[in-house]
């Protein structure tokens, strides 16, 4: 969101909670934003929003629906937490493409690389076991760009955005991450949460616009600083 409200297109592809306690789309449908967007009204809902609409897997996959119960009764990452950042239907230019698993980086960026042979991408694992950049330690992954892949390491340190521990930023339930990103978008998070948002802004600012990574990162650390987001917030 911070994204779009400095001006980029955002196409974000997510489901509800399965294998966590509160999905991408659990979180956006508590600030009020429209789960059943399909592809005929994606145009108009970037109109209305000024550049943000989600899709709802579900809707666009929808035999993932019958998996949804037994992947909710198993409790862990399957093969399908790997499958959904693989499968946004917008096919996006650029993407910030984040690995749970680690050791499933390889298979994740030479995948996007085959599949998407246009898309300038940052396949990533962050420190502290997290799925996007954290600032508790360097980010491990691979750039993939017009189909070749190369190794990545990010280090938060280098940009002044390093700190804290992965329980400053985790969160109880679906109630306490809706209330978490509201304040985010509205310049109230905490410091640690802050952090963490404007290294993932950084790091896509600099997939999108080329700039040097450090201009980047200092430019998302403004923009969450500010608030950048809060139009999306309706209390």
């Amino acid at each position: 969101m911070f994204l779009a409200a400095l001006g980029h297109t955002v196409i974000k592809h997510g489901n509800r909670a399965v294998s966590s306690s509160c999905g991408s789309a659990d979180a956006l449908e508590g600030l009020g934003l429209p789960l059943n967007t399909g592809p005929d009204d994606v145009a108009d809902e970037l109109k209305r929003t000024k550049g943000f609409v989600f899709l709802f897997a579900p809707h666009y996959h929808p035999s993932f629906a019958h998996i949804a119960p037994v992947r909710r009764e198993l409790g862990i990452r399957t093969l399908f937490n790997l499958l959904g950042p693989l499968l946004n239907p917008a096919r996006p230019t650029h993407q910030l493409l984040g690995v749970g698993m680690a050791g499933a980086l390889p298979l994740m960026s030479e995948t996007l690389a085959l599949t998407a042979p246009k898309v300038n991408a940052f396949v990533i694992h962050g420190a502290g076991g997290f799925d996007e950049l954290t600032p508790f330690g360097p980010t491990v992954g691979y750039q993939v760009d017009a189909g070749q892949v190369r190794p990545l390491r990010l280090d938060p340190k280098e940009y002044n955005l390093a700190g804290f521990a992965p329980a400053d930023v985790r969160v109880e339930d679906k109630p306490s991450a809706i209330a978490a990103l509201k304040a985010l978008l509205t310049g109230k998070g905490t410091p640690a949460m802050q952090m963490m948002t404007a290294l993932n802004l950084g790091a896509a600012l600099h997939l999108i616009t080329g700039k040097a990574m450090s201009q980047c990162m200092t430019e998302a650390s403004q923009a969450v600083a500010d608030g950048a987001a809060r139009s999306f917030v309706h209390d």
